[in-house]
């Protein structure tokens, strides 16, 4: 159960609580795959510089060296990455949607659904997803406060979305279904990659 930062009001209940899942949160954030495409392709260059040079010895050297200072970059990202996941908390009520976040000075974001203009999922290949909260004109949120907890470089306006949900496509149909009730219409089925908006209508986040 996740610790809220306040008892919900009257009438106010939780439909759904997740976080993200670790090693898919550091692929997504961190990326580690590329700087490990780098290091294969900065390990491959010295040692064929080292072996067209006459000194395949130092480059063999200065490649492993190289390797572990990688090693240990990798290993902080990770941990790094499983802090900030451990410390995310995602939640949806009725009302509103609540991001917790913060390894250090932990924050939480309150989303109404007054200013949500439309909900999408985008899935990944993992099995995962991340749910993209497309907010009213005029609502604003800052992305360096709540990333990574946003969708990659849209700064204006920023996007909050919650990330790497290893049950992103239950977790979806219950807020298009919250937020189809808030507004008073029928609920709208997500299928694939669309969304479902304040209206009622279908929305996708480009």
């Amino acid at each position: 159960m996740i610790d809220l930062p306040a008892p919900l009001p009257e009438g106010e209940r939780i439909l759904w609580e997740g976080a993200p899942r670790p090693w898919s949160f550091l692929r997504q954030v961190f990326h580690p795959q590329l700087l490990a495409l780098y290091v294969v392709a900065l390990v491959t260059w010295c040692l064929v510089v080292g072996v067209q040079s006459g000194a395949p010895a130092a480059a063999l050297m200065a490649s492993a060296k190289f390797c572990g200072l990688s090693v240990v970059a990798l290993l902080l990202l990770a941990g790094v990455a499983r802090l900030e996941a451990g410390s995310t908390d995602y939640v949806i009520t009725n009302q509103r949607v609540m991001i917790t976040f913060g390894a250090a000075l932990g924050k939480t974001l309150q989303i109404p659904f007054t200013r949500i203009a439309a909900a999408a999922l985008r899935a990944h290949g993992d099995g995962t997803g991340d749910l993209v909260l497309r907010l009213m004109p005029g609502q604003r949120v800052s992305f360096m406060m709540l990333w990574p907890n946003v969708r990659p470089w849209r700064l204006f306006p920023c996007e909050p979305m919650l990330r790497a949900l290893p049950d992103a496509e239950a977790a979806a149909q219950i807020l298009g279904r919250a937020l189809a009730a808030h507004a008073g219409v029928a609920p709208v089925a997500l299928v694939g990659g669309t969304s479902a908006a304040q209206s009622g209508a279908m929305a996708a986040a480009a």
